[in-house]
């Protein structure tokens, strides 16, 4: 059976070929001079027109700069016809609709305003790449891989949406961008764009101002679903079938109606039943299932069709792993999912009685369905593993049972020794609209210690990162990984893409020599360079580079990081996109750090920030004063500071002064600082007896006490024995 469409044999998938456009397919021209904004005008003084990315009789679509954040969106205008007040309403309700959907395979919202013309505006996501229609009129029918890899995530995407409360009424290949990401294997990662005529459903209709009545139709009429057609009351289900046409389209490289005119499109739509898909591909072979499964979005009755787009990714998913499977191959174009045995023999129209009723005498379910959907937004399935073991030959003598379940499970641990990485850790499981996340990592060892964090759980869980774990949608995940398990696995951290993991740090391993491992350390950070979602890094204690900070300089959400005790320079640390508004820096014992104090003066966000160990002076510390977000400074190891420097600071909840020159007389001092709950301090100079007294003087602050060994290495002091 042929599954590689049009697609080179080499690859499985066409060249991608992806221009810096975006978002619609508005004509290039239409507005008036007087409407278009000009390359430089700075919008609600702080978006810069960067340049026009498209425009058209009802509005332009721009490409901005957030002076601010150095960070680039779009930016979206009405204009011309579309200046009424029913449509301002609605172009406030799209912008309203886009800013609900937080999610990798939608485009977002962020801001919303209005010019000094009057003209509204609001600005979403830069989506860099091509929509699915120039796609496909570049490269034709797309291969049945490639479709399953577009549209699983791109059902993820709009039952998130749907859940939301937000339906798209739109949803047509014009509106699919795949969008440019060189970390995927395709190139790209499907998102849907233009919620210009979404609807909020009741629930969120009850919160928002009516815009739509019974009789008005709205969308594309080639992909609108047939009660779209006829104006009636539109739900979820309606975006359902009209993936179902692009789907078909993508397919088959026509979609599955035509007409002379809208009303005939239209007509047909609620009338018409679909040729086959292998009959509008003009004999192009599909999988039995793929045809049911189509041919289930398209059932003219809203209540026969899939009933949410996680059941229909879910279907999708199958077929997806059992393409994968070389036995499936062979069989699969004769069965059916258990969830599309019943559709009607009638859907398959074909030319000939004896192939209908050749397709409903194989209309059975599968057996054995796969139960697993290996999915997360914007990325495909994992394909699972090969035999690396040739199969003996059948012994004459009864097996022992124990060997053979040894040589399995040795099987199974060298598979997943190679393969670590290679696939994506995260999937998504479930029917419901409630799906399940799933961090699938190898079942003989573990890659790391792992944990998450969600409102709904109280308790720290951290557990080894091992076997599957379970975790809430929307959870913060964690990893501290050791330098040896990354040498051991140098692919591992590849297996977590896009917002997979939060936090994130690589330990160095007690009794390992940094100088074997050094390597190690920069390689692994060039596989963190596509997790969009990372918010922390630590790597202090390793042999971190700038080199290994130039892969994840650029990551739009990092607020912590700490590099302290690294080969990290000042100057890497200049690099990273955030800096200097990071929520949390450790540059200890980082070469040429005092460098940058001065430009972290200017911070609004600075929290805490450990520069032990740089040569800090009193000078230094009236500096890093003036940031008025700080409430925790790490100070160790500066013997230059005095009493002085520290009298700089008010606000401080923890402070750390061991090793420096500060003395037992600025407790007056620490007594007038309202919110200090922590304090550090060592023996160089500071006595038992001033520690007993420094207790009694702030009664609501926790000390704790260090002192220098033998190698001059900090330790902790027991004061009290000494008193």
């Amino acid at each position: 059976m042929d599954t590689s469409g049009s697609h080179t044999p080499k690859q499985g998938r066409h060249e991608l070929d992806l221009p810096k456009t975006l978002i619609t397919e508005s004509g290039a021209s239409g507005a008036g001079k007087q409407d278009l904004l000009h390359v430089g005008q700075v919008i609600s003084e702080r978006y810069r027109v960067i340049s026009v990315i498209g425009c058209g009789g009802m509005g332009a679509v721009y490409k901005v700069e957030q002076m601010f954040l150095k960070q680039m969106f779009a930016l979206k205008t009405l204009h011309g016809q579309a200046l009424t007040e029913v449509g301002i309403r609605r172009f406030h309700k799209e912008a309203q609709a886009a800013s609900k959907l937080s999610h990798p395979n939608l485009v977002r919202a962020h801001d919303f305003g209005v010019l000094e013309n009057q003209q509204p505006f609001y600005v979403m996501d830069l989506v860099e790449g091509q929509n699915l229609s120039e796609y496909s009129r570049k490269v034709g029918a797309l291969s049945i891989d490639e479709v399953l890899d577009i549209f699983i995530p791109v059902c993820f995407g709009l039952g998130y949406a749907h859940e939301q409360g937000v339906i798209h009424r739109d949803i047509k290949p014009g509106n699919i961008m795949l969008a440019i990401s060189p970390q995927e294997a395709s190139g790209y990662i499907p998102k849907v764009v233009d919620f210009g005529i979404a609807k909020f459903t009741e629930t969120e209709e009850r919160h928002t101002l009516t815009l739509t009545r019974t009789g008005e139709v709205f969308g594309t009429p080639i992909y609108m679903s047939p009660e779209q057609c006829t104006g009636v009351k539109v739900d979820h289900r309606s975006d359902i079938y009209s993936l179902g046409c692009v789907m078909y389209e993508s397919l088959t490289g026509a979609p599955p109606f035509h007409g002379d005119t809208a009303l005939n499109l239209m007509m047909n739509h609620q009338s018409v039943i679909p040729i086959s898909l292998k009959e509008a591909s003009m004999g192009r072979e599909f999988p039995s299932l793929l045809e049911a499964i189509v041919a289930k979005t398209l059932i003219k009755d809203p209540n026969a069709r899939y009933q949410s787009f996680f059941e229909l990714a879910r279907e999708l998913a199958i077929l997806k792993q059992e393409l994968s499977s070389p036995a499936s191959k062979k069989t699969l174009s004769k069965t059916f999912s258990k969830t599309v045995k019943d559709i009607p023999a009638s859907l398959y129209v074909t030319s000939k009685p004896e192939q209908a009723k050749e397709r409903k005498a194989i209309a059975t379910p599968v057996a054995g369905v796969v139960g697993a959907v290996i999915l997360i937004s914007g990325v495909g399935l994992g394909m699972g593993l090969n035999t690396f073991l040739t199969p003996k030959p059948k012994p004459t003598a009864e097996p022992d049972k124990l060997a053979m379940a040894q040589a399995e499970n040795a099987k199974k641990e060298l598979e997943e020794a190679i393969n670590v990485g290679h696939t994506r850790y995260l999937n998504v499981e479930g029917l419901s609209s409630q799906p399940v996340q799933i961090y699938r990592f190898p079942r003989a060892f573990d890659i790391g210690v792992f944990k998450y964090t969600h409102e709904t759980v109280k308790t720290d869980n951290w557990s080894p990162a091992q076997g599957s774990i379970n975790v809430p949608l929307q959870a913060e995940t964690y990893l501290r990984v050791p330098a040896a398990k990354l040498y051991t696995y140098p692919h591992l951290l590849r297996g977590f893409q896009a917002g997979d993991l939060q936090h994130l740090h690589i330990v160095a391993d007690v009794g390992e020599k940094v100088e074997d491992l050094r390597f190690v350390y920069d390689i692994s950070l060039a596989h963190c360079s596509n997790l969009r979602g990372l918010k922390e890094l630590f790597v202090f204690g390793t042999g971190t580079t700038d080199k290994g900070l130039n892969f994840i300089k650029d990551l739009p959400k990092l607020e912590s990081i700490d590099v302290s005790d690294t080969n990290v320079t000042a100057a890497g640390v200049q690099t990273l996109k955030n800096f200097p508004d990071l929520d949390f820096l450790g540059i200890k014992n980082t070469r040429g750090a005092k460098s940058l104090i001065d430009k972290l003066v200017t911070s609004k966000r600075l929290r805490i920030l450990n520069v032990s160990q740089n040569d800090i002076t009193d000078f230094d510390l009236q500096k890093l004063s003036k940031i008025q977000s700080l409430q925790i400074l790490f100070l160790d190891s500066n013997p230059d500071i005095t009493d002085e420097g520290i009298k700089s600071f008010k606000n401080l909840i923890s402070l750390s002064i061991a090793g420096t020159g500060v003395t037992p007389e600025i407790t007056d001092h620490l007594k007038t600082m309202p919110h200090l709950i922590l304090l550090t301090i060592s023996k160089d100079k500071w006595t038992a007896k001033d520690v007993q007294n420094l207790e009694a003087a702030l009664p609501d602050v926790t000390i704790e006490t260090r002192k220098f060994d033998a190698n001059n290495r900090m330790t902790k002091w027991n004061w009290r024995e000494e008193i």
